[in-house]
C-alpha cells in the first residue's frame, strides 16, 4: 500500500505542473495625447485570462476607459474597465478564439467619447510542450532508482535476520560441542 501511495504523490508531482493552466498574462496601455502606446507579449494563450492596467499620461483627465474587442470572426465585444485609486484602469479581458484579435480603446472624458486606433493581439492556442513526457521520464527514474535502491536495502535486511538465526544456532552448536569435549575430557581424567 505504502509504494502505491508513492507512485501516486510521484505521478502528481511530476504531471502537476505540466497540467496546470497558465497563469493570467499582462496588457499595459498608456494613454497620451497623441492616442495610445502598448506594451503586450508576442503572443496570447486562448486558456488564459489577460490582465489590462491602462494608465494616463494626464492623470485625472479620464474618467472612463472601455475596451472594444473584436473577435477573429468579427464578434465585438465591449469591456469596461475598473477605475483604481491611483487614477489607472484595469480589468480582465478573455480571448479565448485562436486568431488575430483587433482592439480599439475608448475614452471618456466628462460626455466626450472618444475612440483610439485600434491595435491587434495574436492568440493562439496551447502550445505543444514535451514537459509532461520529460516530468514524466524523470518522475519514472527516480521512482525506480528509489524502488530498486529499498528493495536491495530490505533484501539485504532480510537476509541478515534470517542469517542472524542460523548463525546464533550454529555457534551455541559448537559451544554445545565443546562444553561435551570438556566433560568428556574430565571424565577421562578422572
Amino acid at each position: 500500500m505504502k509504494y502505491v501511495v508513492w507512485a501516486v504523490a510521484l505521478f502528481l508531482a511530476t504531471t502537476g505542473a505540466a497540467l496546470a493552466l497558465p497563469s493570467a498574462q499582462p496588457l499595459s496601455i498608456v494613454i497620451h495625447r497623441g492616442g495610445a502606446e502598448t506594451h503586450r507579449l508576442p503572443q496570447y494563450d486562448s486558456r488564459a485570462p489577460v490582465t489590462v492596467h491602462v494608465t494616463e499620461t494626464i492623470p485625472g483627465r479620464v474618467d472612463g476607459v472601455t475596451l472594444v474587442v473584436t473577435s477573429p470572426g468579427g464578434e465585438r465585444l465591449l469591456y469596461p474597465l475598473v477605475h483604481a485609486a491611483d487614477g489607472s484602469f484595469g480589468g480582465q479581458i478573455s480571448l479565448p478564439d485562436e486568431g488575430r484579435w483587433s482592439i480599439g480603446i475608448a475614452t471618456q472624458v466628462a460626455s466626450l467619447v472618444t475612440d483610439t486606433a485600434p491595435f491587434t493581439l495574436d492568440v493562439s492556442g496551447p502550445l505543444r510542450s514535451n514537459s509532461s513526457a520529460i516530468g514524466l521520464a524523470v518522475g519514472a527514474g527516480i521512482f525506480i532508482l528509489f524502488g530498486v535502491g529499498g528493495f536491495v536495502l530490505l533484501q539485504r535486511r532480510a537476509r541478515k535476520r534470517a542469517a542472524s538465526p542460523a548463525l546464533g544456532h550454529a555457534v551455541s552448536t559448537l559451544r554445545n560441542v565443546a562444553n561435551v569435549d570438556a566433560v568428556a575430557d574430565g571424565f577421562r581424567s578422572t
